[in-house]
């Protein structure tokens, strides 16, 4: 009982210090980024353009999005837990149809990703 007691004082000692746990922003899985893909083909599954919105759980996983092409700068917006500074990159660019996006270090501000597409628009 008493071993637990000390663990216990010594983990809220460090949170109260901030030690030992992560106090930067929740960074939104950079592997949701890598595995994006799009293509113009309608008959794939792959999407022409990105969501319009995301959802990012405490682990960073992004999740729930809501397909749109509809938004006139191809951007996502991502919504973190309440309380919780997100980090999603500013921006991606896109090279090619079905390749991964390239994407920018750094934080979006208002938890916006912008994409850059170079190839010619899907009709």
């Amino acid at each position: 009982m008493r071993r637990t007691a000390s663990v216990a004082v010594s983990l809220l000692a460090l949170a109260a210090c901030g030690e030992g746990f992560n106090d930067g922003p929740l960074q939104a899985n950079p592997l949701y980024f890598a595995e994006q893909r799009f293509d113009c083909n309608p008959a794939t599954d792959i999407p022409s353009c990105p969501p319009f919105r995301c959802a990012v759980d405490e682990t960073g996983k992004v999740f729930d999005c809501i397909p749109s092409c509809n938004v006139e700068n191809n951007s996502t917006a991502f919504e973190g837990p309440e309380g919780v500074d997100l980090c999603v990159p500013p921006s991606c660019t896109v090279e090619a149809e079905n390749t991964a996006p390239v994407c920018d270090p750094g934080c979006a501000e208002d938890d916006v990703t912008v994409y850059a597409f170079l190839y010619p628009p899907c009709r």
